[in-house]
């Protein structure tokens, strides 16, 4: 990469040192047992615990102070788990009492829990919802386990409707497992049937696994991807192939796959600690503060443990700087990056991504 592009790239991405996406944990109890969650799986975890009225009334004092220090610019905040909804006291004093700030809202769960009390009130206060089934009955419950028989997979679509009946911002979160993959077509016909205008696929996460497999899954689950683009993409929108779409279309270079790994998202678990990524809201060893003790313009400042995550980008990393792939890439999931600092799967995922994007642009020569 030429010097002067390079001091550039780094002087754009060090401009901005602010905090734009907070996640919060109203419960880190959850109420399925999917077979591909890592969350819960980590030695390192604490004790769950659901959120409290004190730390709530610590949440909502701070993000007010933020918010007040950014002059109301918008962020976004997302609620997460475990499953949110188990704690919707919680959301709900949170959000009644930071409503008058420039938020943006949403909720992402697994739909199982939901009552016309809670989509009458995530309708009236506009929370976009991200949903999670991975396909038809019998596909999705594969992996997604329920821990209650009486709420099973037609409870969460009858949900699902619900809020498609109140004209909530719903897209589906939906992992490409392998069962996924191979029935791509009935998946792909089964998100066209169901009216939502957004899917979100999520890759899965792997540690000492073969490269071979490796190999196979992310560039089968990149196929799967490309091919929902061009079967279902003019009505239902992608994230993840438009994030790619978009660097590369309009030539912006894609520092990070994800704002915690540039330093810009913060997850607040229901003890009120506080790590970078959503991923980490259990792990005892990836805190970086409590939200008790700490303002959240001041974890701006702190250098050592954000240039942890930061020197783990792409444009850091001299093993990137010369890849073609690397202005749409972001890096993928630095949780998940090898002693190299590259998450692998990631980098077969991009490459393919920009080897279609290059091959789409030439026919339009």
């Amino acid at each position: 990469m030429d010097n002067y592009i390079y001091e550039e790239i780094i002087k754009s991405f060090t401009e901005d040192n602010s905090i734009r996406t907070i996640y919060i944990i109203p419960s880190e109890f959850c109420n399925m047992n999917c077979k591909y969650c890592f969350i819960y799986n980590n030695s390192n975890n604490k004790i769950k615990t659901i959120m409290n009225i004190n730390i709530a009334e610590k949440i909502i004092y701070k993000i007010s102070k933020y918010m007040k220090y950014i002059n109301n610019d918008k962020i976004m905040i997302q609620f997460y788990g475990g499953e949110p909804t188990l704690n919707w006291n919680i959301i709900e004093y949170i959000v009644n009492n930071l409503k008058n700030y420039n938020i943006d809202w949403s909720i992402i769960t697994n739909g199982r829990n939901f009552n016309n009390k809670m989509i009458d009130y995530i309708k009236r206060n506009n929370i976009s919802v991200g949903l999670s089934l991975d396909g038809p009955n019998f596909i999705n419950d594969i992996d997604r386990m329920y821990t209650q028989k009486s709420i099973n997979f037609s409870k969460i679509v009858e949900n699902l409707d619900r809020l498609l009946c109140k004209n909530i911002n719903l897209s589906i979160s939906l992992t490409l497992t392998m069962n996924v993959i191979n029935n791509k077509e009935k998946v792909l016909n089964w998100i066209k049937t169901l009216g939502v205008k957004g899917v979100n696929y999520n890759l899965l996460h792997f540690r000492n696994v073969e490269t071979d497999f490796l190999k196979k899954y992310y560039s089968d689950s990149t196929n799967f991807i490309i091919d929902s683009y061009n079967t279902i993409g003019d009505k239902i929108y992608e994230d993840r192939i438009n994030r790619k779409i978009l660097s590369f279309n309009n030539r912006i270079f894609k520092y990070s796959d994800c704002s915690a790994g540039a330093g810009k998202q913060i997850t607040i678990n229901s003890s009120g600690d506080i790590v970078y990524c959503n991923c980490d809201f259990l792990n005892k060893n990836k805190i970086i503060a409590n939200i008790k003790d700490v303002n959240i313009e001041e974890i701006t400042t702190f250098n050592s443990i954000k240039d942890e995550w930061i020197n783990k980008l792409p444009i850091y990393n001299k093993k990137c700087i010369d890849c073609d792939s690397i202005f749409i890439c972001g890096g993928g999931c630095i949780s998940h990056h090898n002693n190299f600092g590259i998450d692998e799967g990631f980098c077969i995922h991009t490459q393919k991504m920009l080897y279609w994007l290059l091959k789409e642009t030439y026919k339009k020569i």
